[in-house]
């Protein structure tokens, strides 16, 4: 027993590879009682009620990441647990849209709003990937979220239920942006290289 257990470090609260298997074990190390176990839940669901989405994948994944970010600036309690998958996907997404993107999309009130912040920071080909992402990842889901983990041992079926998630084809809808983008900025260097050779050959 160890009251003061965590599962992570300075380090590797934002990313890390804790999964319900993890948390599992930390409230046995730790003890943990009824009403610790709401304080260290408590900051990801306040997220939700300040406005950050969730009831698919994506939208917990971004919620869980903002909540550990804010954990981190202001050194509050939190799990450090759970949506691993989601949260790698959505750090994928965040290095190709901007953190300050990410954040407006986490506390949008609808898929309108998002889609007009992603058009208008980021460019059309960034709203359709992640609105691809969150269709495939829903899709992918689906039988995991609509199950009813019931009994005493519903921790222990919730995570053995995660482990077979699979967000490979999201990966995939990913690496396809990233050669678009890769090929229309080749496009837009050659464009500029030769709008240049045309200038200087004119002067």
């Amino acid at each position: 027993s160890n009251p003061n257990h965590k599962c992570f470090d300075e380090n590797t609260l934002i990313k890390n590879k804790n999964t319900f298997w993890d948390y599992i074990k930390h409230a046995i190390i730790k003890g943990l009682s009824p009403e610790e176990y709401f304080q260290e839940s408590l900051l990801h669901e306040a997220m939700h009620f300040c406005g950050c989405g969730g009831a698919d994948p994506l939208k917990e994944g971004i919620t869980e990441l903002k909540t550990r970010e804010l954990a981190s600036r202001r050194n509050l309690l939190t799990t450090g647990c759970g949506y691993p998958k989601e949260i790698d996907i959505v750090l994928e997404l965040q290095e190709l849209f901007a953190t300050n993107t990410m954040n407006k999309i986490a506390f949008a009130n609808s898929n309108k709003e998002i889609s007009d912040i992603l058009i208008q920071e980021q460019g059309s080909q960034a709203e359709e990937l992640y609105f691809s992402v969150r269709r495939e990842m829903k899709d992918q889901s689906r039988e995991y979220m609509n199950q009813k983990f019931t009994g005493p041992d519903a921790p222990i079926k919730k995570a053995q239920a995660y482990d077979f998630l699979d967000y490979s084809k999201v990966y995939g809808l990913i690496e396809q942006h990233k050669k678009k983008q890769e090929l229309s900025n080749m496009v837009t260097e050659s464009k500029e290289g030769e709008s240049n050779a045309i200038k200087n050959k004119n002067i």
